[in-house]
């Protein structure tokens, strides 16, 4: 099976560029593209917007330019990974998200949702659907969590299979689909697992963010290092005749001393696990 990784946590050391001639050196097959131009300040609950290129006007340029970067080493962009979370400030920014998406010539980018009102979330994918589907992209919701309440994480809708199977269901169209984050499916308060997600889930399952964790925080860390039963995850996307890219979200743990060999070594780590649950899938 082919196998990816976020350019997210790379950007801050190395240019996106770079990043991607790095990941293809360690022998991954694509690229799950962040999108890092605007962020969202949880104190001061505001966004900010970043001195980026997909934050100027021409950011079809930039998005053409790393398809073209990605194309001159081997790779595809096989999925893409939008602002978040699509708070109303950010809305504007997920669609641009989408364009540069299709200009890329990806077929998914992924979307957060971050509140327990299924009205509010059913109506904002309404808003999304139009423009995807004129792009030819297709939207996948991601699991996600927000907040700790005794210790548990509490998450908004799509949190776990009941309430993310429940969207869809709502939706009923084909251009949303549904990306499985196996790290935040394993922490402690969500009702699930990232197995239990995976066959809950079945056909509607197009992309992964695969990292391991402690099964209480979010730590996105190489699969096999930490206490997510990778062997089951890779039965369950056996069992559901799973086909898409085995693509890493584990965020490279620098600091002001890292240097590009450091890179590449997690780099070569991560390529090694993200392998390893290949072969368990052909083999299961």
């Amino acid at each position: 099976m082919k196998t990816s990784i976020t350019t997210a946590g790379l950007d801050k050391y190395i240019c996106e560029k770079r990043a991607i001639e790095l990941i293809a050196q360690a022998g991954f097959d694509g690229v799950d593209f962040n999108f890092g131009m605007v962020g969202w300040d949880w104190y001061k609950d505001d966004i900010y917007i970043n001195d980026h290129p997909f934050a100027k006007d021409d950011y079809l340029n930039y998005a053409r330019e790393m398809k073209r970067v990605a194309k001159e080493n081997g790779l595809i962009i096989n999925q893409t990974h939008a602002p978040a979370p699509t708070k109303p400030k950010v809305e504007e920014w997920v669609k641009r998200a989408i364009e540069c998406t299709a200009e890329m010539e990806s077929e998914y980018v992924i979307v957060h949702l971050y509140t327990d009102d299924m009205q509010y979330n059913v109506d904002l994918m309404n808003k999304f659907i139009p423009i995807a589907k004129a792009c030819g992209v297709k939207l996948a919701i991601e699991n996600i969590w927000h907040y700790f309440e005794n210790g548990l994480a509490c998450g908004p809708i799509g949190c776990n299979e009941h309430s993310l199977n429940g969207i869809l269901d709502i939706l009923n169209d084909d251009s949303v689909v549904a990306c499985v984050d196996t790290g935040h499916a394993a922490m402690a308060g969500l009702d699930t697992s990232p197995e239990k997600i995976i066959n809950a889930l079945g056909k509607r399952v197009k992309t992964l963010h695969v990292h391991d964790n402690d099964l209480k925080k979010d730590l996105h860390l190489i699969p096999f290092t930490k206490d997510i039963d990778f062997v089951a995850v890779a039965k369950a996307l056996k069992n559901i005749n799973y086909s898409g890219y085995i693509t890493l979200e584990s965020i490279f743990a620098g600091n002001e001393s890292s240097t590009e060999q450091d890179i590449k070594e997690y780099l070569a780590k991560a390529q090694a696990a993200a392998k390893r649950i290949s072969d368990i899938i052909q083999k299961a």
